[in-house]
């Protein structure tokens, strides 16, 4: 099935969008750079300047122009912030008939929010918790352009395993899997890939990101259970919280 990666266009903001999350992912980026690249992109430019004013990040003045805006956000909070700007603008682009874009916005930032404290319970950096919830689903934009009936069982708002089974008995493949193949086209980190492309496997990689990938599901209700799963209430609590600001900040589709 990687054909369908090959064929797949994801609509953006931003045309140059897989190059630009291509070039998010290097560990060597800065925001000076990042600046560059983002006032090429008026639209993405006022996005996020208007999320820099929001009530969430508590400045008390006004933000004016996008260098301010990113030394206020910061650069892994940019970094988030650009990729979920990226998906909302793909989901908003869909013509799809049927496609529930609310439905797998919700579940993308509610993962986002989650992987992201559980990251941190695993020594691993919340940026890269968000990456990784944001995108866990991003291959059923794969199936949905290319599979003429895909959209009828996202109607049923189905996600998470009983989707990828679903999959794999129509498709012989699942959207996990093809999402982790479009990312490494735009060189997303290995651990994330893989963990996204083995996350509804038998035997999913034994690895922090998987780990953390897995417990995100057990919380949504839709994976199995681990008794190493490291929630309390207040943690809990932490991504309940987490999950609306993103939701209420990032904005419907």
């Amino acid at each position: 099935m990687t054909y369908l990666c090959n064929a797949v266009e994801v609509p953006a903001f931003c045309v140059r969008s897989p190059a630009l999350l291509t070039k998010l992912q290097r560990e060597d980026l800065v925001l000076k750079q990042l600046s560059e690249d983002l006032k090429l992109d008026p639209g993405l430019c006022a996005r996020l300047l208007h999320l820099a004013n929001s009530p969430f990040f508590g400045v008390s003045r006004q933000i004016s122009s996008l260098n301010e805006a990113l030394i206020v956000l910061g650069l892994n909070r940019t970094r988030s912030l650009v990729q979920a700007e990226l998906l909302r603008a793909s989901l908003l682009a869909c013509a799809w008939k049927g496609f529930p874009l609310r439905a797998v916005w919700h579940c993308s930032l509610r993962m986002a929010a989650t992987c992201e404290v559980l990251a941190q319970t695993r020594s691993l950096s919340d940026a890269s918790g968000f990456t990784l919830g944001l995108f866990h689903n991003l291959g059923v934009l794969v199936l949905a352009q290319q599979e003429d009936d895909y959209t009828l069982l996202l109607a049923g708002e189905v996600m998470g395993p009983t989707l990828a089974r679903i999959e794999q008995n129509l498709f012989k493949t699942d959207h996990g899997a093809l999402g982790a193949e479009l990312l490494a086209t735009w060189n997303f980190p290995p651990d994330v890939c893989e963990a996204i492309g083995l996350q509804y496997a038998a035997q999913p990689a034994s690895d922090p990101m998987a780990e953390v990938l897995g417990w995100a599901h057990q919380l949504e209700g839709s994976g199995q259970y681990s008794a190493n799963l490291p929630v309390d209430e207040a943690l809990q609590a932490r991504i309940l919280a987490l999950a609306q600001g993103w939701i209420e900040l990032a904005g419907e589709v």
